[in-house]
């Protein structure tokens, strides 16, 4: 591809990556907060001792976000015992999406970083053309630059390795907090 379709593949996949990203992150938040308030309390010495406070922050973050209302309302509360409900489901969609994102979010950097590099050189090519009298238009230089697409699957940390992190750190706190 050359640079203009570069430039607009970029601008695209970081506008999807945070249109993806934002309300995702939002909803995970959301469910996570959700997810202390109604599952903290599991009659357990621990369990009470950290639920008065946890009820008590998550209850002020819900006060005053009333604009996340949708969000408060709808956000999927996961169940760490039975796994297979769709609840569960729709968490682990969530999940998937945000990490998603990130992975768009990155190839469009990515693609803009191979842009700005072309970029350079295409002006470097102007200015060592000027002085050999073989100038070319940039639009010329431009188009006949080929840029590599940069696949959202490519991106192995963003797409592959946090999901997995963040879940075992998510696991291993359920498991130290008692649950």
């Amino acid at each position: 591809m050359n640079c203009k379709q570069a430039l607009f593949r970029s601008k695209v996949k970081r506008t999807i990556g945070l249109v993806v990203g934002i309300p995702a992150a939002l909803s995970l938040a959301v469910s996570l907060l959700k997810f202390l308030y109604f599952r903290i309390d599991n009659d357990s010495q621990i369990g009470s001792m950290l639920a008065t406070p946890a009820k008590w922050f998550v209850h002020w973050i819900y006060s005053h976000t009333p604009f996340l209302s949708f969000l408060w309302e709808h956000a999927p509360i996961p169940n760490h015992i039975r796994i297979d409900t769709e609840e569960n489901l729709y968490f682990v969609l969530i999940y998937a999406a945000f990490f998603i994102a990130l992975a768009f979010k990155a190839a469009g950097n990515k693609l803009a970083e191979r842009y700005e590099k072309m970029r350079e050189l295409v002006d470097q090519e102007m200015i060592t053309a000027s002085h050999a009298k073989m100038a070319r238009s940039i639009q010329e230089l431009e188009n006949t630059v080929e840029i590599p697409d940069a696949s959202i699957f490519s991106q192995k940390g963003p797409l592959y390795i946090a999901p997995l992190v963040v879940a075992v750190a998510g696991v291993g706190i359920l498991k130290l907090s008692g649950f």
